[in-house]
């Protein structure tokens, strides 16, 4: 159509259509009026029409606020919710979203969209057909903080405008107290919180959306102190999952960027989302780290998989404009993160300016000798070995972003390889040296679930026999016949091309055993498993998030086994202690691995003298040894031969270490269960003998 056309067909449509459009939208009206007709199956009636009217109009730039000026956006908001879920609604909330960018609402209308808004996202989640809906209401949030920003900021402006005795009369007055803080109002209507606890979402577009809304929120915040507050969660929820979710998108997208680099597949659309995706996260991220206290959160877990992308990214050799945006923002996110204490010592500032110098926009003439650019980046390689800490170095490094970026599409194999060395020299933050991790409600239940039994136990009467080590061990054999159950539980589940559980994996799993776990609970247990933060479940890993559920009671049988899952195998021997009754031959699946999960605890419990839900590592050593020493010869040899032909003391001293994994002198019960599996003969490895 030609612009002649496009202009008479907006008068024609703004003249004629407008003023009856409003009308037709209201459902209870439409009803009166056809009230006659027969209503045929899958027949959405006029007010359907209508919508679909209005948000093809609403496209058009210039009629949106001819469309606000004659109330649709009121109306829209009235009759939200008595819209079909999967067709009107999606189409009534995509006009929303453009029409509260030119309209200025007052707090009772601000109020009421969200307040819409929130409801259909909440009674669209659990319908799978209707997830397009939630994308488009999210995006209405994202629309109306962006339009309270732009409005905020044209107010500023305005200020600054007037002149100095006017601002000074006006703050005397008090006037301009009356500007509705959306941001609040968002929060106060539970507008961010929808938005947060869909981070995880399975549905790409309602993830994106999602991840728009707290970057919108977050962007420019007055208030850090707030920001940290809703990321963190409270002390009695022990952290928010927001902080996960982030963690998990940044992991699994890091993933989808290699994949795709590795293909010469053409770009799909849905490609192209996951990749405003990944930019989305990015650019989150270093919002986030912009506070000191969440960077010291999010370094340990985000670092490596950063680095990973920036790898990943810059070799590959038919890159776009947008990926080129990722790298940065990766680049500048390690950039911020980077905190090695070496700098010092290692070079001079001088010397290490002078190096980046040249790599810096205008530090060499426009034609750029390669030679010289390969001699910077080693320079700068070699003196950033031990990573960069200092603040003067960090700005240096800093002001080279944007040629690190360039040079690592280089198509000089050497100059590529010595940016991708120095990009893996300034990301040297030494993951395993920080052993910060997120803190989540689930290990805190754990530790007060530990502390809790243990006190019980001790206060029973029927438990005043102490329990040894040595009956610890006798009762190997079960474990490792319950783990032969569990391995075949694992590869039903497992993802191939990831090598391991993954988070959908997981919830899989556990719902097909029994288990009834919210989705926040799910997440925190999938994340205290994930004991190399690789965003997978090795299968020792997915017994330890087994024996989680089943300490905190979230799983209380597994007798789902035999009729779900897999039966126990025939030559599955079930081993018990002299003192304890013989499980019964039906259903011995389910027992098997509830009484393994139980011999867990119990042996942790054994080490736990103090009953403080945490074990230190000198508490194993020194009731490892006293059960050596107080054990006779004849006990020795049947413990050695019961623990696969390990002595006891190849146990005490060899395999002790492997207790604290992340070697910070605590044991907590998930280092614990990993290394039990190795202590019994039950290990990952053991799965391709």
């Amino acid at each position: 159509m030609c612009a002649r056309s496009q202009t008479v067909s907006r008068r024609v449509v703004s003249s004629n259509l407008l003023p009856k459009l409003r009308d037709f939208l209201v459902v209870e009206k439409q009803q009166r009026v056809y009230v006659q007709q027969e209503p045929k199956q899958d027949d959405f009636g006029v007010h359907n029409n209508a919508v679909w009217v209005v948000s093809s109009l609403s496209d058009d730039a210039e009629l949106v606020p001819k469309l606000a000026a004659h109330g649709i956006l009121e109306t829209l908001c009235d009759q939200l919710l008595a819209y079909d879920q999967s067709s009107t609604q999606r189409k009534a909330l995509g006009a929303m979203s453009r029409l509260v960018c030119v309209v200025d609402m007052d707090i009772e209308l601000l109020q009421a969209i969200i307040d819409h808004v929130v409801e259909s996202v909440r009674r669209n989640v659990p319908v799978p057909e209707a997830q397009r809906t939630v994308a488009n209401a999210l995006a209405v949030i994202v629309a109306i903080l962006k339009a309270g920003k732009s409005s905020q900021e044209r107010a500023q402006q305005h200020q600054q405008r007037r002149p100095q005795s006017q601002q000074q009369q006006q703050r005397q007055l008090g006037e301009g107290s009356d500007d509705i803080n959306v941001r609040q109002v968002v929060l106060q209507r539970d507008g961010l919180r929808v938005a947060l606890e869909l981070l995880g979402a399975a549905d790409s577009r309602v993830k994106l959306q999602s991840f728009v809304v707290v970057s919108e929120f977050v962007d420019n915040h007055p208030d850090p102190v707030e920001v940290r507050e809703l990321l963190l969660g409270s002390e009695e929820q022990g952290g928010s999952h927001a902080l996960l979710s982030l963690v998990r998108a940044i992991s699994d997208e890091a993933r989808s960027t290699a994949a795709a680099a590795a293909t010469t597949a053409p770009v799909t659309s849905r490609a192209r989302d996951k990749n405003e995706l990944l930019l989305v996260v990015l650019t989150l991220l270093n919002m986030i780290i912009a506070d000191e206290t969440l960077k010291m959160k999010l370094t340990p877990t985000t670092y490596d998989v950063v680095l990973q992308m920036v790898v990943s990214t810059s070799t590959n050799p038919a890159s776009t404009s947008y990926q080129q945006r990722v790298l940065a923002e990766s680049l500048k996110a390690l950039t911020t993160m980077t905190r090695a204490n070496q700098i010092a010592e290692i070079c001079p500032e001088a010397a290490l300016a002078s190096s980046v110098e040249t790599l810096e926009p205008g530090g060499v003439s426009a034609i750029q000798d390669d030679q010289l650019v390969q001699l910077a980046l080693l320079g700068v390689a070699l003196m950033t070995t031990g990573g960069v800490s200092d603040a003067a170095a960090v700005v240096e490094l800093s002001g080279a972003v944007d040629t690190l970026v360039r040079l690592l599409s280089s198509k000089s194999t050497n100059t590529q390889a010595n940016a991708v060395w120095v990009v893996s020299n300034i990301s040297s933050e030494g993951r395993r040296e920080s052993v910060a991790k997120l803190p989540t409600s689930i290990d805190a239940r754990i530790v007060a679930t530990l502390r809790l039994l243990n006190l019980t136990r001790r206060a029973d009467p029927k438990n005043s026999r102490k329990v040894h080590f040595e009956r610890i061990v006798l009762q190997f054999a079960l474990v490792r016949d319950a783990f032969t159950t569990l391995r075949s539980i694992f590869r039903q589940f497992a993802n191939v091309e990831k090598d391991g559980l993954d988070f959908e994996g997981l919830k899989a799993a556990l719902n097909a055993l029994g288990a009834q776990i919210k989705e926040t609970d799910m997440s925190e247990i999938f994340y205290e498993s994930d004991m190399v933060r690789d965003n997978s479940l090795s299968q020792n890993e997915f017994v330890v998030s087994l024996a989680i559920a089943h300490l905190l009671g979230l799983i209380t049988n597994f007798d789902s086994i035999k009729n779900s899952l897999v039966h126990a195998p025939e030559d599955v021997t079930v081993v018990t202690a002299p003192d304890q009754p013989p499980l019964e031959s039906e259903g011995t699946s389910s027992k098997l691995i509830a009484k393994a999960l139980d011999l867990m605890v119990t042996a942790y419990l054994l080490f736990d003298n103090d009953a403080s839900g945490t074990i230190q590592t000198n508490e194993v050593l020194a009731q490892m040894r006293q059960h050596s020493n107080n054990s006779n010869p004849g006990s020795h040899n049947r413990i050695a031969r019961m623990a696969s032909g390990l002595p006891a003391k190849t146990i005490r001293d060899e395999r002790i270490k492997e207790l604290d994994f992340d070697q910070d002198g605590t044991i907590t019960f998930q280092e614990f269960v990993l290394t039990f599996q190795r202590w019994a003969g039950s290990d990952d490895d053991d799965d391709d003998e």
